[in-house]
């Protein structure tokens, strides 16, 4: 019993120490950026040798960021605004722990409103 909990204890002592900030957080969303923006690079190449039309993408930037921590860990929402403003901003959601990010989910504030 005494072992379990000082294993406890450690755990949760881990997990504080490690849990991100926000610059670890913008660290990641600058990494995720670069790596799809090389993915897509690739893509277009391949679609090239495949004689596919080609649109070419562009990065949206993130227009608002918030952290809730939680000690533990800590959650992530951003809204990503459409350059023309012609489209509502979409939200996504990411929970960091122990210096890892993961989605929990995107969503359009438009199909928020639209629902009761």
């Amino acid at each position: 019993m005494r072992t379990v909990l000082i294993f406890l204890f450690v755990a949760v002592v881990s997990l504080i120490v490690y849990n991100p900030e926000m610059n670890d957080f913008q660290e990641y969303l600058r990494t995720a950026a670069e790596k799809a923006q090389l993915d897509q690079q690739t893509s277009i190449i391949n679609q090239m040798f495949t004689q596919d039309t080609v649109q070419p993408g562009f990065s949206k930037p993130v227009s608002h960021t918030e952290r809730n921590n939680y000690f533990v860990f800590s959650t992530y929402k951003i809204s990503i605004s459409d350059e023309d403003q012609l489209l509502p901003p979409k939200e996504s959601r990411y929970i960091g722990i122990a210096n890892m990010f993961f989605e929990m989910g995107a969503s359009s504030k438009e199909a928020q409103a639209i629902q009761p």
